[in-house]
């Protein structure tokens, strides 16, 4: 879970609780959950305890931030979370893109919010994402009447081929250098982020993707190859 508190919202009315003020007479107040308070650490367990489910006291003990996984097997360990860890990388567990791939063709925007719910936690896997899904989220905009054409079916058969035949991951190694390539166009923004060895060999770490909005996709070329690169370095929390 990346920054703890602060993925918590705080109730608009109390904000102002939090207000401080600065040596330069600027006012301001957290909107979400800090450091220091005294709810603070029981408001997180609880979301944690909520969060891991089934999965407390079976297969984790959590207190605050930290969180231990434990099995009765090396294998059952590896194989936690959806993924396989083996030395050569990480993997998605086969029994899981199975199930994607059985997954029916939709017939409401109910049913293509469940498929891209399933997808959405293994789009690290699959480059262009946001792009390559567009066809179905155009059809969960407002408005929008449900036509499943040949368009949609191929994005849809295109995604589900892409988690069953997904590219390892490779495991952070600390001696290696970091390298993003981004692509960008009016349909959509992507980046993956690479370890490059001292052999030259090249392997994948993560891919990103995101949908432009309106105005974003009348950028021109040059300014969304730049926003492309500023948005993955934010994202990937990185700088150069």
């Amino acid at each position: 879970m990346k920054s703890a508190f602060n993925q918590i919202p705080l109730h608009f009315a109390d904000r102002h609780k939090t207000a401080f003020s600065t040596p330069d007479g600027d006012k301001y107040e957290f909107n979400r959950l800090c450091f220091g308070l005294k709810n603070s650490p029981k408001a997180f367990q609880s979301i944690a305890q909520e969060v891991l489910g089934e999965l407390l006291h079976n297969a984790a003990l959590v207190y605050i931030d930290d969180i231990i996984l434990f099995n009765k097997t090396i294998d059952e360990h590896y194989e936690l979370w959806g993924f396989v860890v083996t030395p050569e990388g990480i993997l998605i567990d086969k029994d899981k893109s199975l199930s994607i791939n059985e997954f029916p063709v939709p017939k409401d925007q109910k049913q293509i919010k469940s498929f891209l719910g399933c997808c959405n936690f293994y789009r690290i896997y699959i480059k262009n994402f946001a792009k390559r899904a567009l066809p179905l989220t155009n059809l969960l905009r407002k408005d929008t009447p449900f036509e499943w054409t040949s368009d949609t079916q191929e994005a849809f058969d295109d995604i589900k081929k892409a988690i069953l035949n997904p590219p390892v991951l490779a495991l952070p190694d600390q001696n290696a250098e970091l390298q993003i390539t981004t692509d960008a166009s009016s349909r959509g923004i992507g980046a993956v982020l690479e370890q490059k060895y001292p052999n030259s060999e090249v392997k994948p770490l993560y891919f990103f993707s995101k949908k432009l909005n309106p105005s974003q996709s009348k950028y021109k070329a040059t300014v969304l190859e730049f926003f492309a690169i500023y948005t993955a370095l934010n994202f990937l929390d990185l700088s150069c």
